[in-house]
């Protein structure tokens, strides 16, 4: 049986442990977001841009009850890899080995309940990510990594998300891993803010 919050086996999934891109699953603070999210959204169709190992992705899919699909995009061999697995224990993940950016037209006859975006952080890869969610609609986005300065600019200042007419929600974690850089135990902080985006796009105004 596996050892974590929610009991999810990934006894499959292949990562490097001193890395920051995966979320660790014995983490409540990092586990009950999502749970939170299930309530207010009922997520039905979802998608992921920034998968890397797959924890969120297995959170997503075991949490959100009623999901008919989630589709993860991500060029990292590492998602990959795992999604290759993923895929045979859930089936309704599908793996995209590439940026979303040029594929935003295949989800224009969905109804998307919101996109988790989760990708690079640098300020030109946010913007490019957050343009395409804008393209395709979704009743909300899920951001994270606010804490990053080019994911809280973009987020801020070019598309407005922290406007009250979002209704923010925001959820704050501490994540402890092994640095192999400065070799020692780290605790970093994390941001991940919740946006009702359904009624705020240009056209529904």
């Amino acid at each position: 049986m596996a050892k974590n919050i929610l009991g999810i086996d990934d006894h499959y999934l292949r990562y490097p442990k001193d890395e920051w891109g995966w979320t660790d699953l014995n983490n409540p603070d990092m586990v009950n977001p999502w749970i939170d999210i299930n309530k207010i959204i009922n997520p039905k169709k979802v998608i992921e841009i920034g998968m890397f190992a797959g924890h969120a992705s297995l959170i997503m899919m075991t949490v959100f009850k009623n999901l008919e699909y989630l589709v993860s995009y991500d060029p990292d061999p590492i998602s990959t890899i795992n999604a290759k697995q993923i895929k045979k224990y859930w089936p309704i993940h599908h793996h995209e080995p590439k940026p979303i950016w040029d594929d935003w037209k295949k989800f224009e006859d969905d109804e998307i309940d919101f996109i988790f975006v989760d990708g690079n952080h640098n300020k030109i890869s946010v913007t490019r990510d957050l343009q395409t969610c804008m393209r395709i609609k979704p009743n909300y986005l899920v951001l994270d990594n606010i804490e990053q300065p080019g994911v809280r600019r973009a987020a801020k200042l070019k598309f407005g998300l922290f406007s009250k007419r979002h209704d923010p929600k925001y959820y704050f974690y501490t994540n402890e891993k092994w640095s192999s850089t400065t070799e020692e135990w780290c605790v970093s902080p994390g941001i991940m803010g919740l946006f009702r985006m359904k009624g705020t796009y240009d056209d529904d105004i």
